[in-house]
């Protein structure tokens, strides 16, 4: 696999750059560095560097993440409403509809992301009833 240009990395890291605001939100709703740096395709300590330098409060290696965004459920019916799309370009947190992703697109190319509409399988709420 050939080495990205210098280039090639500015260009990545301008992204996360331009994207300054939806990084500082993943991060904060709990997406570790490395999923967020594999999105924009930057290494992660440099991308711990650049939320340090903005402010952020960068988490210990391994920690927790600060919430679990990754299923939203709805509270009377334990049904899915939103998940964190698996995609690990992508990472966004989407509606789903009828047991489907809803459409959305990938944060760092804005390109439609390859799992908009994709078939949704809750099995904690068809194997055990509704979660709690």
């Amino acid at each position: 696999m050939p080495r990205r240009t210098p280039a090639e990395k500015a260009a990545a890291r301008n992204r996360v750059i331009a994207d300054r605001n939806t990084v500082i939100n993943r991060y904060g709703q709990g997406d570790s560095l490395r999923a967020i740096a594999r999105t924009y395709d930057v290494h992660a300590p440099w991308l711990a560097a650049r939320l340090t330098r903005w402010g952020v409060e960068v988490r210990a290696h391994g920690g927790h993440p600060t919430s679990h965004t990754h299923v939203h459920r709805d509270g009377d019916t334990g049904a899915v409403t939103a998940l964190r799309c698996p995609d690990p370009r992508c990472g966004r947190v989407t509606r789903v509809e009828r047991d489907r992703l809803g459409e959305h697109t990938v944060p760092a190319s804005g390109t439609r992301c390859a799992l908009s509409e994709a078939q949704v399988q809750d099995r904690a709420h068809t194997a055990a009833g509704p979660a709690r």
